[in-house]
């Protein structure tokens, strides 16, 4: 499995079992898909980028970035904002497991928030983590 496909299952399973935010999206909608949502609010994860982290001269360390794209079928941005929060709050202080790599940091990127031209609200979050790979 590659670090970003590792990562991005290890983070639906903690979003999905984060009470506050499955509370306000079910955990079926909140996963790697294709395409424009449907059912909303959705959190549809994806959009990821592996860069060589150059720590050691193993070569062993990987930059994982993954973005969030967080639906909702509200015009205003009230909605997704705090959804994103609660994205926020599910990562704060937990210990990601992803498969086959060690987490030695995961940050929050950035938020943008945009209003779609269909009239839904949308907002892209960005993580960053920091993965070692296993030694051959």
């Amino acid at each position: 499995m590659s670090p970003v496909d590792a990562l991005e299952v290890a983070l639906r399973a903690r979003l999905v079992a984060f009470a506050p935010l499955t509370a306000l999206v079910p955990p079926e909608l909140i996963g790697d898909r294709h395409g424009l949502p449907h059912e909303l609010p959705c959190i549809i994860i994806g959009d990821g980028q592996e860069v060589p982290a150059g720590i050691s001269f193993e070569r062993r360390h990987v930059h994982a970035f993954t973005n969030l794209h967080i639906w909702d079928r509200m015009p205003n941005l009230g909605t997704v904002k705090e959804l994103a929060e609660l994205v926020r709050d599910a990562l704060r202080g937990v210990e990601l497991q992803p498969e086959g790599y060690r987490l030695l940091d995961l940050s929050w990127s950035g938020a943008r928030y945009l209003r779609d031209p269909s009239g839904k609200a949308h907002a892209v979050v960005t993580l960053e983590a920091l993965l070692e790979e296993p030694r051959s």
